[in-house]
């Protein structure tokens, strides 16, 4: 077996050991849960290392490793450390990372991405150093993630008119940045609609495939 193979069977192991946990453990598993949860990412991270020579270009895998990295940086926030400000600003680097990449060299896209960039970067000095982070904070910096969740689909969706990936790594690129939005989705009906239990569930049933799909999305 090699390394790509052993890493997609542990994930794979991740995956039904936290749903197992999560739909039939109590609360005191949740922290047996979020472990494998994190795992599981960071397995995802060292499956996009590997892609090496079967890349399709280097720069389009050093981004996808860059937004990785920074997902990678982003989960403790949430999962583990309830810092919620902090974890969804570093997503807004993620999703200004697959703008970039999957824009490529699209002036139009560019330029979207620097309005977007500069709105993160405005809005980010403003709430820290004059507001101070409390749930309105919070609840605007969902709304950024929201903006540029919104253009990184788009930018994602263009790919297949632009003809800048071959059509497999464009179902790849386009299922996993979906899967990602069904989770964003499930964690927003979480907070806003009285459900105690499922939805929050089922983010992670979204997350982490959405995870493992984008790591292949450079390959070949």
């Amino acid at each position: 077996m090699n390394r790509k193979s052993l890493i997609l069977t542990f994930i794979v192991i991740c995956y039904l050991s936290f749903i197992c946990l999560d739909l039939f453990g109590s609360g005191s598993f949740n922290s047996y849960s979020n472990i494998l949860k994190y795992v599981s990412v960071l397995l995802c991270f060292a499956n996009a290392l590997l892609s090496g020579k079967d890349c399709l270009e280097k720069r389009d895998a050093l981004l996808l490793q860059a937004a990785m990295f920074v997902t990678i940086a982003a989960d403790p926030f949430l999962l583990f450390l309830e810092q919620y400000f902090l974890g969804i600003l570093l997503f807004c680097v993620v999703q200004s990372i697959y703008i970039i990449r999957h824009s490529r060299y699209s002036k139009f896209h560019t330029k979207m991405y620097a309005i977007s960039g500069a709105a993160f970067m405005s809005f980010a000095f403003v709430v820290v150093t004059v507001s101070g982070i409390d749930e309105k904070a919070i609840a605007l910096a969902g709304c950024l993630y929201a903006f540029l969740t919104f253009c990184s689909l788009h930018t994602a969706f263009s790919t297949a008119k632009a003809g800048l990936y071959p059509r497999n790594n464009v179902v790849l690129i386009n299922t996993g940045l979906w899967l990602l939005m069904l989770c964003d989705l499930n964690i927003f009906l979480n907070i806003t609609v009285p459900f105690d239990h499922f939805p929050g569930f089922l983010a992670w049933v979204f997350y982490l495939p959405s995870q493992l799909i984008l790591s292949e999305s450079s390959r070949r």
